[in-house]
């Protein structure tokens, strides 16, 4: 049994929010639907394309390589420890995985307002 991905709805008005409680079945699958908790986790990302808000699991791109943004796995990287990096994610010379990068902590503080809601 493997779990499904999560989805964050938000709606403008409370008459919305209070009958979405009432579904539990789509497509012939049982859901369940939750308030969201308010954490400050860190926003996921995936291992094999190095995007952000979802896991490998679930990721149908190409591979992209932590460390140079090449197409292939970060185990089948040619370049060496000394190569300065590439983040496939804003083209900065770090790897995709640093938390500081500025697509990062743009969605690391969009997920902290909507938990904050």
């Amino acid at each position: 049994k493997r779990g499904l991905p999560l989805f964050i709805l938000t709606f403008d008005n409370k008459k919305s929010i209070e009958k979405i409680y009432e579904i539990k079945m789509i497509l012939n699958t049982v859901i369940r639907i939750e308030p969201l908790r308010k954490n400050t986790k860190l926003i996921s990302q995936c291992k094999r394309c190095q995007r952000y808000n979802y896991t490998h699991t679930y990721c149908q791109k190409d591979p992209r390589c932590v460390k140079c943004a090449g197409k292939h796995l970060i185990q089948n990287c040619s370049k060496s420890r000394q190569t300065t990096s590439k983040c496939i994610n804003c083209k900065g010379a770090h790897p995709a995985n640093y938390r500081g990068c500025e697509v990062a902590k743009e969605l690391q503080k969009k997920r902290n307002m909507t938990s904050n809601r």
